[in-house]
């Protein structure tokens, strides 16, 4: 069984995020982060603003899940945790952007077990897909 970081990979959303929204990232998305960038272009800031919203949207940080199929889906534990494996995710997930995280955590919201059904949500799992099958 697997577990996501639906935060980071929701990350980001770890997007990291839904089919709500065209490119303008979830509602309330945070202003200084565009949707269109990818995870590896964000400032440091920029990724301080992704991890809070985020986390926010899921409930907060620390949260987690036990889905029906048996697997744990949990939110990061802190910003300073999602920050800290911010580069890690750009790096395994170099095409993912803000807003394919952000959208995914919106299509999800507190249900953190829907990443592996919602449609918002396929970027996001293809790559926690890549990334467990690479090894990493």
């Amino acid at each position: 069984m697997r577990s996501l970081s639906l935060s980071l990979i929701a990350v980001a959303g770890l997007g990291f995020l839904v089919g709500c929204g065209s490119g303008s990232g979830a509602p309330g998305a945070p202003s200084n982060v565009p949707p269109d960038d990818t995870l590896g272009q964000l400032s440091a800031s920029q990724q301080a603003s992704l991890c809070d919203y985020l986390a926010n949207v899921q409930g907060g940080y620390g949260r987690s899940m036990t889905c029906p199929g048996g697997d744990t889906q949990t939110t990061d534990q802190s910003q300073s945790y999602c920050l800290a494996n911010f580069g890690g995710v750009a790096f395994a997930c170099p095409t993912l952007t803000v807003g394919d995280a952000e959208n995914c955590a919106a299509a999800c919201a507190t249900d953190l077990c829907a990443v592996d059904t919602a449609a918002a949500c396929a970027a996001v799992r293809n790559c926690a897909n890549q990334t467990f099958d690479a090894g990493t």
